[in-house]
């Protein structure tokens, strides 16, 4: 699904990544873990062709069997609109539109009809709990009814990867436990989730796969029942790690 080969970015004279390899497979739900300034949300930004990595020996990025690094700017763009769905830390919904007509936005772009959008979009909106809040706008709802909604919104292309860079960012524990609740059954319908998170007890209880991340570069990665405490704690601090 994602094949991810020394992966290096800068920022000005910042060396953000640092040869970054990472394999994930349709279907797999994976967590990025690492301390703020680690470079998790510019290797998710790369994942999901919204930025690119330094031209390198070796260096490539294939989606869906396919090296998005050699893709020209429109066929790039109708890739992701296809293919990827992102949820960002702030929501980015509407605030003059309803909930039901902000998940409705990306098919009304895209010319979808109408009476089945809406149809599409009410299933997801029941789908994840919001049934009774269809006709509100965003300021009238919650921040976890709010993060829903974004994942609803992100859902209509029917992605085979979404992304969500710290979701759970500012919300209250019972609310990230129940936007997490959601994510195995986004990926019973087939699709990768890639999460980013600074919480890794959330992160790792949630994810099937896992990479941390310590200045840029991959300090530890596999399944999180194989983990240790130890091995969490030293690669996410630096402890014991040679750089």
């Amino acid at each position: 699904m994602i094949t991810a080969k020394n992966i290096h970015k800068y920022y000005d004279n910042l060396h953000v990544l640092k040869g970054v390899d990472l394999h994930i497979k349709q279907g797999e739900i994976v967590s990025i873990v690492g301390s703020s300034g680690a470079g998790k949300t510019t290797l998710l930004q790369i994942l999901g062709t919204l930025d690119f990595p330094e031209k390198k020996d070796n260096t490539s990025l294939e989606l869906n069997n396919q090296n998005v690094l050699l893709m020209k700017d429109k066929a790039l763009s109708k890739f992701r609109n296809k293919h990827l769905g992102f949820i960002f830390q702030f929501h980015q919904l509407l605030p003059e539109f309803t909930a039901l007509e902000n998940v409705c936005i990306p098919a009304y772009i895209a010319g979808n009809d109408k009476t089945t959008t809406e149809k599409e979009a009410m299933k997801l909106l029941d789908y994840l709990g919001l049934s009774d809040r269809i006709h509100h706008k965003p300021n009238e709802l919650s921040g976890g009814e709010q993060q829903a909604l974004a994942i609803g919104r992100a859902l209509m292309s029917n992605p085979r990867l979404l992304l969500l860079d710290e979701v759970s960012l500012g919300l209250a524990p019972i609310i990230v436990k129940k936007l997490y609740e959601i994510l195995p059954r986004i990926r019973a319908t087939g699709c990768s989730l890639i999460y980013v998170e600074q919480d890794t007890n959330q992160a790792l209880s949630a994810s099937e796969y896992a990479y941390c991340l310590l200045e840029g570069r991959v300090s530890l990665e596999g399944k999180p029942a194989d983990l240790s405490r130890e091995q969490i704690a030293s690669a996410y601090f630096g402890i014991g790690v040679n750089k």
